[in-house]
């Protein structure tokens, strides 16, 4: 997948601390190539989860339906620390 410029990305972030903390750093590695931050409309959406709780796998999956309801054409992207044959029917990408 390659992304333009222009690309708008957003960012959700379910689970642990550890997933905050590094979403934080790649959206700061992100706006540094000159991407835009937006999370309202976004062009493309990275999910990140934990699987240590369920909750946030759910949360993160609920997120991905909303998303693609309300954009069919998103691209979505989920990832964070996953189980390795965790599936999501509405993400793009799935990279654990």
């Amino acid at each position: 997948m390659k992304l333009k410029k222009d690309c708008e990305i957003g960012f959700y972030t379910f689970g642990c601390r550890l997933n905050l903390a590094e979403t934080e750093e790649f959206k700061d590695l992100l706006i540094k190539k000159g991407f835009q931050i937006n999370s309202l409309e976004p062009s493309l959406a990275i999910i990140r989860a934990c699987s240590v709780t369920r909750k946030a796998e759910n949360e993160a999956v609920a997120k991905a339906k909303v998303l693609k309801r309300k954009n069919s054409k998103l691209k979505i992207i989920l990832t964070g620390c996953l189980r390795n044959n965790f599936k999501c029917s509405r993400a793009d990408l799935v990279l654990p």
